[in-house]
């Protein structure tokens, strides 16, 4: 059946939240619908929680991660090159580069980003990806020089310069405008294919190409809708609205895999419970025992049934290993007998799979245990202030490193990492990965039990047909530059 824009516009206008309704219910032709699972913390890139899809589109670093995986020169005219000093490496900037508003990218906007990222008025958790230097310095306009910690290094450690966090900022106009700086696109600039027109909070984000980039984004327009019902969401997506979606809602997964526009590809995000190292909250947490028996009281054979997708058990942090260790049913009784009877509070934030995730964990622990697990959910942003503040006994996180690469896992846990929640700290752990001695830390990790890994996410998601040039790369990082949108067939 034939509808005319101004009914299926209306029909989707009454499917959305009461928050949504405002959105223009007819974008311009050619428009690009991505689906925003919630409102983002910030569009500010150092601090980190950023909508992911619309930051890569719109700021880009000196490297990045190609649809094969491999760290690839983005701003940087190529690789860093050795200086004169031991442990000094030099990176040239493209001539010509330029932010939307006309002016040149600058070896200091760089410098500006790192010194911002590492400053704890920032609250970035992303600081850990320039621990490898000790310093660095713009030397001109376009070459910049970084100072390693290791000046014994034969490589660059170039990968955690593919994170969003570590993008170049304009440390004029953040001064100009501190309150508007990550929050109204009209006082920032963006330097990616794409620039930020419009932020209408709850509602969306919309995208237009940059005429300053040396590539312009060839999509007329991209709207990035902020729909948190995954009904809601799904609906959309099939009227038309949306082209890419992901954050699936595990109910509807196992009819959506059997339709040709799904895909479903591995991530290397691990999903795991954090644990309060100092037990304030919970005192029978200072007991190793107990802490790895609540970690063997999970049957995590089952996540791939429960949540479906491409997710994988997990018993470690380094999803390059992925074995994952027998289930023992007994194995909690026998090693945390105290915990039969006690409580525990297990704080998680209710979106996506996570409400799921979280009562399984309650059931297996009341079941292999005897131990009650409460629940206590909380949205987004008042989750991470909480865990900022002082952590739950137990609650649920995620982490994904910036690359495909093993020390990456392991840093997630070393005690200046700002993303070490539960604040664990272990000398010979972090003097393992000085070393780069990773069995040393998994097995300081597997006596310890300061986490309790579960799976490494897969990512499942919905990509229109029409929707042509869209790339995905390992990381899950959507790229639209070359992407193109075919006409409706009648």
């Amino acid at each position: 059946m034939r509808f005319s824009c101004f009914f299926l516009a209306l029909s989707l206008t009454q499917a959305l939240p009461q928050t949504f309704a405002a959105t223009p219910p007819a974008p311009p032709a050619g428009t690009v619908g991505l689906r925003l699972a919630f409102e983002p913390a910030t569009l500010d890139w150092n601090k980190g929680d950023v909508p992911i899809h619309v930051i890569n589109n719109v700021v880009e670093g000196l490297f990045g991660v190609s649809p094969e995986g491999r760290v690839v020169p983005i701003e940087a005219a190529d690789f860093p090159a050795r200086g004169r000093d031991s442990g000094t490496w030099r990176i040239h900037l493209k001539p010509n580069l330029r932010w939307s508003d006309g002016k040149p990218v600058r070896a200091a906007d760089y410098i500006a980003s790192w010194d911002r990222l590492v400053d704890p008025k920032t609250g970035s958790t992303y600081s850990y990806l320039v621990f490898d230097f000790s310093g660095w310095r713009a030397l001109g306009d376009l070459e910049l020089e970084v100072r390693l910690k290791n000046p014994k290094l034969k490589r660059f450690p170039a990968a955690p310069l593919t994170h969003w966090a570590t993008f170049p900022v304009r440390s004029d106009l953040i001064a100009a405008h501190p309150a508007g700086w990550g929050t109204v696109p009209a006082e920032m600039a963006f330097n990616g294919p794409y620039k930020i027109a419009l932020y209408q909070p709850d509602v969306k984000l919309e995208l237009v190409p940059n005429p300053e980039h040396a590539q312009p984004g060839k999509l007329a327009r991209i709207e990035a809708l902020i729909v948190q019902d995954d009904s809601t969401a799904l609906r959309l997506y099939e009227g038309g609205r949306l082209h890419f979606m992901s954050d699936l809602s595990t109910l509807d997964r196992a009819t959506l895999a059997l339709r040709p526009d799904y895909h479903s590809m591995k991530s290397p995000v691990l999903v795991y419970l954090g644990l309060d190292a100092n037990a304030t909250s919970a005192p029978q947490l200072a007991s190793r025992s107990a802490r790895l028996a609540l970690s063997e009281a999970i049957d995590r054979s089952l996540f791939p049934t429960l949540l479906g997708g491409g997710c994988t058990p997990a018993n470690q942090l380094d999803p390059a290993r992925g074995e994952t260790r027998a289930f023992d049913p007994e194995a909690g009784h026998r090693l945390g007998p105290e915990l039969d009877g006690k409580k525990l509070v297990l704080g998680f934030f209710a979106k996506g799979n996570n409400q799921l995730v979280v009562e399984f964990a309650q059931a297996q622990w009341k079941t292999n245990l005897g131990l009650s697990a409460g629940l206590q959910a909380n949205e987004i942003k008042t989750y991470w202030k909480k865990l900022e503040q002082r952590p739950y006994p137990v609650f649920l996180n995620s982490f994904g490193p910036p690359v495909w690469d093993t020390r990456f896992s392991y840093e997630l846990l070393r005690s200046t990492n700002p993303m070490n929640l539960g604040r664990w700290s272990n000398a010979a752990y972090d003097h393992a990965l000085d070393r780069g001695d990773y069995k040393t830390a998994a097995r300081i990790i597997a006596a310890e039990t300061p986490i309790i890994p579960l799976y490494f996410r897969g990512y499942d998601y919905l990509s229109s047909p029409r929707l042509k040039g869209a790339r995905l790369n390992p990381m899950t990082s959507l790229d639209l530059r070359e992407a193109r949108l075919q006409p409706q067939v009648p």
